[in-house]
């Protein structure tokens, strides 16, 4: 069967049930294939242009950590959050400026926390990816429990792909001690039914921003 034919009939079978995303998605023309990035800036570029084709993910640069809190300060404030899950050292969540939230001290306080606010360990910028890797100060459920996350990532752990995350983690942990888990998010969870119905935001957040540090 010709591939056009065969496109066309997954279009066809879809329209009866399609979301907006899924219309978006079904009406974009085929993107052109893209090599390997050389530069730090050409994967930072293609991974926002990754970004750019999610559902419900906005991305944000800005150039030091101090700029990150602010900015997520200002964000939580817009949205009318009242308490976060806070993770990630570069966060520094002891600092007097988290005061302003409260902030989740155990998994009953995590689930029903607004938003999460945590430093993301690597980005991948073949799919608009953050990836976490689990520790006592990073635990899963601060990226899976509130509705809502955001990811703020050094641009300077910005990695290729999927491949290059597993020999960066080979190489960190060469002489044992690899993490337990090491989750991989790129924008909300996206399930379909047995009908093809899209439903965004199942399980894990429902909306995601993602900074850009440096």
């Amino acid at each position: 069967m010709e591939q056009a034919l065969f496109l066309q009939r997954i279009k066809s079978a879809l329209s009866r049930y399609s979301t907006e995303e899924e219309a978006r998605v079904l009406a974009a023309p085929a993107r052109p294939k893209t090599g390997f990035a050389t530069t730090l800036e050409a994967k930072i570029e293609r991974f926002k242009a990754e970004v750019g084709e999610l559902h419900k993910v906005q991305v944000v640069r800005v150039g030091n950590w101090d700029q990150a809190r602010e900015t997520i300060g200002r964000m939580l404030g817009e949205r009318g959050a009242t308490s976060i899950a806070l993770a990630g050292d570069y966060l520094k969540p002891a600092a007097p400026f988290w005061k302003k939230w409260n902030l989740a001290a155990d998994l009953d306080s995590v689930e029903k926390a607004d938003v999460g606010v945590i430093q993301a360990d690597y980005g991948l910028a073949q799919t608009g990816s953050v990836a976490l890797v689990a520790s006592p100060g990073k635990p899963r459920t601060a990226s899976l429990l509130p509705p809502v996350c955001f990811f703020a990532l050094s641009v300077f752990d910005m990695l290729e792909s999927m491949a290059s995350l597993m020999e960066e983690l080979e190489r960190r942990h060469q002489n044992g001690g690899m993490p337990a888990t090491v989750n991989v998010v790129t924008g909300p969870s996206r399930t379909a039914d047995i009908e093809l119905s899209l439903t965004v935001g199942v399980h894990g957040p429902g909306e995601v921003h993602v900074l850009l540090v440096g």
